[in-house]
């Protein structure tokens, strides 16, 4: 199959009218229905979760990369298994930082180790899949693999340094067969803040990297191209879905209205990147001023804000992306568009919710308390 180089020469035959960025009409809220919280004298207490699934029978797997487990919890929020170990064996984790359901499998991405580790629904491990490379993975449909890697070499685009960052398809086997998509990434680079223990890293709150998802099914990807206005005013960014054999299901421009980024949008997300780093070093001196220097000229700032921040695809197609210009309070608002693309109104979560699956009816997510302890809470969409 030949890469997918750009959606421009399919726009004429993909492109319906421009999708407007929300439907007031069609709003809805998240309530919370369900916790689950180990005691703190647990030995598996949650600490960091790096990703969640829920299964049939209401089983919930909760990935804990610090402690190298999966945490099962049945309906009613009890332990019922733990899958894992640290260690670099068969079945066991280094750093493990994605896990899926697919059918009656639990496959976990551990990219510290380059494999995926498929296990029944006892916790026994049933194969494991060698990539040799780092990137982030999905495990698809036909039992392939999907992982944006990322490659040393930098290529020059326009005479500006950029890293390239395919999308590749691997074989069951661990063989590379294609590339799905070219997601060139931006030249900001990741925000790096110095921290006692040494270096905190995480995503830039204001690039035009794209967002990409692969649908929990494992039959299709999203693509988010969110280029950013130069200057306030009417601007697009494009929602493209592609099959993983490569074919363009849909292409839709989004409309929406540039807002220049104001100091108060730059400090909110410097209040939030020193609570976290506050949180994490509990028991470590504070930097206090100096902290907050540090992550403020780490932090990128361009012209305009992006569009949309996240991306999350539901068990049933439909896209979720949060609103960059939309925090209000307590709440972020998430733009949703059905299978086809189609914007379907917006969801107001509540603003520290890190949304990790969703469905028409029910939404779970990761929310810390002020001391930054996580718990893992499942929403009504109501």
């Amino acid at each position: 199959m030949k890469p997918i180089q750009s959606a421009a020469a399919l726009l004429a035959l993909f492109v319906g009218h421009l999708v407007p960025a929300g439907v007031a009409a069609q709003s809805r809220r998240l309530v919370e229905d369900f916790r689950i919280l180990p005691a703190e004298s647990d030995s598996l207490a949650f600490s960091a979760i790096a990703d969640i699934e829920s299964g049939r029978g209401g089983r919930v797997y909760v990935l804990q990369p610090d402690l190298r487990v999966v945490q099962v919890f049945d309906s009613s929020g009890k332990r019922v298994r733990v899958i894992g170990r640290r260690g670099s064996g068969p079945g066991e984790f280094q750093f493990p930082l994605r896990l899926g359901l697919k059918q009656d499998s639990l496959w976990v991405w551990d990219p510290t180790s380059a494999r995926i580790s498929v296990f029944d629904e006892g916790g026994r491990l049933q194969r494991t899949i060698s990539l040799g490379t780092v990137g982030s993975a999905r495990l698809l449909a036909s039992g392939e693999v999907a992982i944006k890697r990322y490659d040393e070499d930098a290529v020059r685009d326009g005479g500006v340094a950029r890293l390239r960052a395919p999308l590749l398809r691997y074989s069951a086997g661990g063989a590379i067969v294609d590339t799905l998509l070219h997601l060139d990434a931006d030249s900001v680079g990741p925000l790096r803040i110095p921290v006692a223990a040494g270096m905190a890293q995480g995503q830039q709150p204001f690039t035009t990297t794209p967002l990409w998802a692969v649908s929990p099914s494992g039959t299709s990807l999203v693509l988010v191209e969110r280029n950013l206005a130069s200057r306030p005013g009417d601007a697009i960014y494009r929602i493209r879905r592609v099959s993983t054999a490569g074919r363009v299901i849909f292409v839709r421009e989004v409309k929406y209205t540039a807002r220049r980024l104001e100091d108060a949008d730059l400090e909110a997300v410097v209040d939030a990147w020193v609570a976290r780093l506050t949180s994490s070093e509990r028991g470590r001196p504070s930097s206090g001023t100096v902290r907050r220097d540090q992550v403020r000229r780490a932090i990128y700032r361009p012209a305009t804000l992006p569009p949309v921040g996240d991306i999350l695809i539901g068990s049933d197609d439909s896209i979720w992306l949060r609103r960059v210009d939309s925090r209000s309070g307590n709440t972020a608002s998430w733009i949703r568009f059905d299978a086809t693309g189609r914007s379907i109104g917006e969801v107001e979560a509540p603003v520290e919710a890190q949304l990790m699956r969703a469905s028409a009816t029910h939404v779970w997510a990761v929310v810390r308390d002020t001391d930054g302890v996580p718990a893992v809470v499942r929403y009504r969409v109501q």
